[in-house]
């Protein structure tokens, strides 16, 4: 854990890491760029001969991950009271897990590639460095920006023990898949009423699972689903999980998951309603990688429609689930702040405030607080006959 050496948000309100922060080059003289014109062709051919050389020549390290870490705390309040508590009680459930010795604090001051250096001079030469000052603060910007909306890591993404345990001490719930996932919720020591099974195609095994252990909460999106929970879970709540718009994703899962809300919507619930069933609520994925906050309005707009359609039947929902999409690292035109910020306002708008809300953000999470190193095995090089350069496998 990174006591200083952490993230902050920019300007534009992106989040600015370690590892994305990069010097920029001062050009002498402070003259502007040169357009081309007379003599550039020249200079292009001395451009090229020049990279031809730092190509042939080597890096000093063999690890390069970090830039300077004095220009990653833009502003070193970002280190407020809010995370403090946040890093205290994860500190706390460490100590508790008795892991504690196995989280080491570094400063701002430490060379990470040096420490790498240090570690695969041992006998460890394929590690992850997992970085959880970094989740705190993802878990802290998540909040600042979707008050009402709990968290619910999607574990499948990377379940890794610390980094569950990091976010159950913040306060966040889990999003299983299967019983293995349920298990390392609940050795993580989390609640099951913080625990949605978000799969719409369960093993029976692993339903019977999730009732011994108070994991009620499970999607589906079809009537073979609502039929087989009902026989192995009939005190379950049930969510409904609706095809919801994925249409600015770069992964869609309409054509595998979610209840069509024109055609299959109101004879699911009917369905669910005759078995005895439970249906608590609406769940909603928009696909991997969403790139507009649109997405999530149109899938909100959607989500409303069924729970006026459950209330007319007199069964009014109390839980909504808006799924995951959102991106682990902020791009030029997809800001996670801006996208937030959009579905907090359609949240007010559509929802009464006594109505639970919670996400189930996976790379959010995972992506930004890992570094993976590993090993190059074989180098060999040979000399190409057509170019004059080597190549190296």
């Amino acid at each position: 854990m990174c006591s200083s050496d952490l993230p902050s948000i920019d300007a534009k309100g992106r989040m600015v890491l370690r590892s994305k922060v990069k010097r920029k080059k001062k050009l002498k003289g402070g003259k502007p760029p040169q357009k081309p014109g007379k003599g550039a062709k020249a200079q292009g051919k001395s451009a090229k001969a020049k990279n031809k050389k730092k190509r042939n020549k080597r890096k000093k390290s063999n690890v390069e991950v970090t830039t300077c870490p004095e220009e990653v705390l833009e502003d070193p309040e970002d280190l407020d009271t809010g995370y403090q508590e946040l890093r205290g009680k994860v500190l706390a459930k460490l100590e508790e897990e008795d892991r504690r010795a196995e989280v080491t604090e570094v400063h701002r001051s430490v060379n990470l590639e040096s420490k790498i250096e240090n570690i695969l001079a041992t006998d460890c030469d394929t590690f992850y460095l997992v970085d959880l000052s970094t989740v705190i603060l993802k878990y802290k910007y998540f909040k600042e920006f979707m008050p009402r909306v709990q968290p619910f890591y999607a574990m499948k993404c990377n379940p890794d023990p610390f980094l569950i345990s990091t976010l159950v001490a913040c306060g966040a719930g889990l999003d299983v898949a299967s019983k293995p996932e349920m298990q390392k919720g609940l050795n993580a020591k989390q609640n099951p009423d913080n625990m949605i099974f978000a799969n719409p195609c369960k093993m029976g095994e692993h339903i019977r699972f999730a009732a011994e252990s108070g994991v009620t909460k499970m999607t589906f999106d079809n009537a073979a689903e609502l039929r087989k929970v009902h026989k192995f879970f009939p005190n379950a709540e049930m969510v409904l999980r609706i095809l919801a718009d994925d249409s600015h994703s770069t992964m869609r899962f309409g054509s595998k998951f979610g209840a069509n809300i024109n055609t299959e919507v109101r004879p699911l619930l009917d369905l669910a309603y005759e078995l005895g069933l439970s249906v608590i609520g609406v769940s909603f994925h928009v696909g991997s990688g969403c790139q507009s906050g649109e997405a999530y309005r149109n899938s909100l707009l959607l989500a409303r429609k069924v729970f006026d359609i459950a209330e007319e039947k007199g069964h009014p929902m109390t839980f909504l689930d808006i799924g995951g999409g959102f991106l682990g690292t902020d791009t030029e035109t997809v800001i996670f702040a801006d996208i937030a910020k959009s579905i907090t306002k359609s949240l007010d708008e559509l929802f009464p405030p006594e109505i639970r809300v919670i996400a189930e953000p996976g790379r959010y999470f995972a992506s930004e607080c890992v570094v993976l190193v590993t090993t190059v095995i074989a180098r060999r090089e040979r000399e190409r006959e057509d170019e004059d350069r080597k190549s190296v496998v």
